[in-house]
Formats: structure tokens, sequence, C-alpha cells
């Protein structure tokens, strides 16, 4: 499944645990974008991680679901470009 997570976290210290479990999952397309390529039992773990951490009443994270057609519809312009998927993620 691929999935776009864009976040909002008011706090630094917040905000770079968010990244850092961003990071586990896939990687930065944007200072606040990332696409990620993972399962739903993935992708519920990273929902679990991140709701013990973010403040619920000054953050906020979109995660928006892409089934393939939607993905082959996403248009980038400039450097950055739909990125594909890695043999492997360090976890």
């Amino acid at each position: 499944m691929k999935v776009l997570a864009a976040y909002d976290v008011s706090d630094d210290r917040r905000r770079e645990h968010i990244v850092r479990i961003l990071q586990d999952y896939g990687q930065r397309v944007q200072e606040s974008v990332f696409w990620l390529e993972a399962d739903a039992m993935l992708i519920a773990n990273m929902r679990e991680r991140i709701r013990r951490e973010i403040d619920e009443e000054t953050d906020s994270l979109w995660i928006l679901m892409l089934c393939e057609a939607c993905v082959q519809k996403v248009e980038t312009i400039g450097v950055q470009s739909v990125p594909g998927v890695p043999a492997f993620y360090i976890v």
C-alpha cells in the first residue's frame, strides 16, 4: 500500500520524534511530507507510535492511502519525483 503522510507539529522535540517514526516506514519527499510503502499492519503500528508522541490539541498528521490508479496520477513539478520502491529499509 502506498501512503502519503503529512504532519504539522508545533514542538521541536515532538516533531523530531514524529520524523524518526516516519523515517522507519518511508522516505521524506518534502519538509513535512513522507512517502510510505507499507502493509496495513505496519501502518497501524506507525499510527500507534505516532499517537503516543503527538499532541492532538496542537498538532496534526494526515495519512492518505493511495490506490495504484491514484499513484499513477501523481504529478510532481521540480526536482522531486515520485519515489520508487527501495530494495529494503533499514529499521
